[in-house]
């Protein structure tokens, strides 16, 4: 069972609404005609409300792409740099190399990048993980082109290196609200454990525990509640509370100690 299917944040977006299921990769052309270029420059920047793209040569165009940080994992900061402030630490560890500090990135922080229309998925992920001072191999990162249907399915297609991200947002069109791009762990099946070193793998475990300890209290303290209440409702209609077993046993445990000592 991988850390995804354990973890307590990963319990987080299952029970939220939106159902997820990725779809196979596939490439998307994103080839446009140098006349039709600037007319849907022209047209993305009449419909957006947000961020519009500018000619930079008669090829070449400019603007900016937001990026949904869905990272499910702790990430790494190498000692001495400042990382920002929006990362949860999660702890200190040091390897052979280098000293590290692991955090959690807040799920659904967005991050505007501003990129020219000939910048690849692989320099989009390079510069996100530099924006946020991220020493991880960029190759344990992936980009996805997020699509939410209207039965509040959303797809989720894996983006090849090579793809050119504000071309295919350009596609997308200036009004669309409908696709985003989401940085997320790169799973293309099991997860690879030879690529963390040492301190990561013993930090994954230490976040584990402490879910599952996080986790077992939530239960008790549901459970708890509930007791409470059922327990005032029977008081109400008079009926009789039975007593706690453990607790009775566990004095009249006491009580026997208490006489054997006595004597």
């Amino acid at each position: 069972m991988s850390i995804d299917e354990v973890s307590m944040k990963t319990l987080h977006l299952l029970e939220q609404s939106d159902q997820k299921r990725n779809e196979p990769y596939l490439m998307i052309s994103t080839n446009i005609s140098h006349g039709s270029l600037r007319r849907k420059i022209g047209e993305f920047n009449t419909q957006t409300t947000g961020l519009i793209m500018t000619m930079k040569d008669e090829t070449i165009f400019q603007g900016f792409v937001r990026v949904h940080m869905n990272l499910l994992r702790p990430v790494n900061v190498v000692a001495g740099e400042r990382p920002l402030s929006i990362l949860e630490n999660v702890g200190n560890s040091v390897d052979s190399k280098r000293s590290r500090t692991s955090f959690f990135l807040p799920l659904g922080t967005v991050k505007a990048l501003h990129v020219k229309s000939d910048t690849t998925v692989q320099e989009v992920i390079e510069a996100l993980l530099k924006k946020y001072k991220i020493a991880d191999n960029p190759r344990k990162f992936a980009l996805f082109e997020s699509y939410q249907e209207q039965d509040n399915h959303v797809i989720l297609r894996r983006m090849s290196d090579v793809e050119k991200p504000l071309m295919l947002r350009l596609l997308w069109g200036g009004a669309d609200i409908k696709h985003s791009f989401s940085l997320q762990e790169n799973e293309t099946g099991d997860i690879v454990w030879e690529v963390f070193s040492t301190p990561e793998l013993e930090n994954f475990v230490k976040i584990l525990e402490k879910e599952e300890e996080e986790h077992i209290a939530m239960v008790r303290e549901k459970y708890r509640i509930f007791k409470e209440k059922l327990q005032q409702e029977m008081k109400e209609l008079g009926i009789l509370v039975p007593t706690d077993e453990k607790a009775t046993s566990k004095s009249t445990n006491n009580k026997d100690d208490s006489t054997e000592s006595a004597a």
